[in-house]
């Protein structure tokens, strides 16, 4: 079992996280379907790593679906929605410089 770093996320046009990644990291991306098979059969382990605090990533089972969450409540810059953020796009890898982030301002103007 891998335990694998999550340092940014991608996010389809309605703005829910549809990937997870790390541009260090030769797994990524990673669709939320992926991880969520990934962490349920015991294959790997995701993580948010912020200011020094690690985060497990977890499955929730909630009545739209399965989710995931990093529990913020160790610390509040360890969930994925405070995670850089960028629009998905065809390309199989972008740098976290490449394009700009995108936030809900930019994304519905």
């Amino acid at each position: 079992m891998a335990n694998r770093r999550v340092t940014y996320t991608r996010r389809g046009p309605d703005w829910k996280i549809a990937q997870l990644c790390n541009a260090n990291a030769e797994w990524e991306p990673r669709t939320v379907a992926q991880v969520v098979d990934d962490i349920e059969s015991g294959r790997h382990q995701y993580y948010v790593d912020r200011g020094g605090f690690r985060t497990a990533i977890e499955v929730r089972e909630t009545g739209m679906g399965k989710l995931l969450i990093a529990d913020p409540r160790r610390h509040s810059d360890n969930n994925l929605e405070n995670l850089l953020a960028f629009l998905c796009d065809k390309r199989r890898r972008l740098s976290p410089g490449t394009p700009e982030p995108m936030d809900r301002k930019s994304a519905s103007g």
